[in-house]
């Protein structure tokens, strides 16, 4: 797997290990400074996808609220994660990547590096899944039923297809 990135020069990259990654951006929220890096991975597909580029920023200008989708350091690996808060339990957050199958757990709020403000794929920027709509992803994602829905959706195109052809 390809470690992260973050961008130096318009064109260049600077590469970082995940624990790096996650020692900088603490670093940027620490100082209230956001922090622009290209993801790697397919945990939040089809919302964020493996080399799209977000913004992280600090919570201080914002609060979390369900659905946001958050920078965090995992309690065990200390790797950065980037996922979506689908339960807040006080100071305690229940997270889970879009795509995947099964929760992060529960995470406290002092593992919570930051949340992402912006989503940028090949140089546009893209607001689906960071708007109201996040609700609707938490719903569908909560209930593990998104790959049963993104399966449902690719059998139904495909039975058009061969009905057109």
């Amino acid at each position: 797997m390809s470690k992260p990135s973050l961008f130096i020069k318009p064109h260049e990259e600077l590469i970082l290990s995940a624990h790096a990654l996650g020692e900088l951006l603490q670093a940027f929220m620490d100082r209230g400074l956001p922090l622009r890096f290209r993801v790697k991975g397919y945990s939040m597909a089809p919302f964020i996808k493996d080399g799209d580029v977000i913004i992280v920023s600090p919570l201080k200008t914002t609060s979390l609220r369900t659905g946001h989708i958050v920078a965090y350091s995992d309690p065990e690996t200390k790797k950065v994660r980037v996922h979506r808060v689908i339960k807040i339990m006080g100071n305690h957050f229940m997270i889970k990547g879009d795509n995947a199958s099964v929760m992060d757990g529960i995470i406290s709020q002092k593992n919570i590096l930051g949340y992402v403000s912006q989503l940028e794929r090949k140089g546009k920027r893209i607001f689906l899944g960071l708007g109201i709509e996040r609700l609707l992803i938490v719903f569908i994602s909560s209930r593990a039923c998104y790959h049963s829905l993104k399966n449902s959706i690719r059998n139904f195109l495909k039975m058009i297809k061969k009905r057109d052809a």
